[in-house]
C-alpha cells in the first residue's frame, strides 16, 4: 500500500473521531457504562463521562476496533481493510485536541477538535449519533495508552481559521 493510501486512511480515522468526539468529549456528567451488545453512538459513550473500554465491529465499512475513554481523553486503536490490506490506525484525544497516525508510519495528523466546523468540512460527513454494537465494560484507566508514540512526529490539519 502506498503512502497517499495509508494517509488518506490515517486522515478518515481522524475525521470520524474528531467528529464524534469533539462536541461530547467536555462538561459531560458521569453515567454508567454502556452494557455489553448494546446498540449506541460513538457520541453517546463518549458523553457517559466514565472509564470504559468498549469493542465493535463494523462490517459496513470493514473496521473494527478498541475504544478507551476516562478522565477526558479517548484513545482508539482500528483495523481497517484498505484495498485489501489491513491496516492498524490509532487516535488519541484530550478534548482539545486530536492526534492520529497509523501504524508502521513515521508521520501523523494533530487536529483541533472543533464541533462548529465549517459546513464544508468533512468532519460534517460522520454522523456522531450512528448507532452501532458496541461491547463496553469498565476499565481500570492506564495512563499509559494516552501518551503518544515518540516515533511519530505530527502535522497540523484541520485548523480552524481564525
Amino acid at each position: 500500500m502506498n503512502m497517499d493510501t495509508k494517509t488518506s486512511v490515517g486522515v478518515a480515522a481522524a475525521i470520524i473521531i474528531v467528529g464524534a468526539g469533539a462536541y461530547y468529549m467536555l462538561g459531560r456528567t458521569a453515567q454508567a457504562p454502556v452494557s455489553q451488545g448494546t446498540e449506541s453512538s460513538l457520541g453517546a459513550l463518549l458523553a457517559a463521562g466514565v472509564a470504559q473500554k468498549c469493542t465493535f465491529s463494523d462490517e459496513q465499512s470493514l473496521s473494527s476496533g478498541t475504544v478507551y475513554i476516562a478522565n477526558g481523553k479517548v484513545r482508539g486503536d482500528f483495523a481497517a481493510d484498505a484495498n485489501g490490506e489491513n491496516m492498524q490506525v490509532h487516535m488519541i484525544g484530550d478534548g482539545i485536541t486530536m492526534h492520529t497516525w497509523v501504524e508502521g508510519m513515521s508521520s501523523g495528523f494533530r487536529t483541533m477538535m472543533n464541533a462548529r466546523a465549517s459546513s464544508g468540512s468533512p468532519a460534517q460527513s460522520f454522523d456522531t449519533n450512528k448507532q452501532m454494537n458496541y461491547n463496553c465494560s469498565p476499565w481500570s484507566t492506564d495512563n499509559a495508552l494516552f501518551v503518544l508514540p515518540s516515533g511519530v512526529i505530527f502535522s497540523e490539519t484541520g485548523i480552524p481559521a481564525l
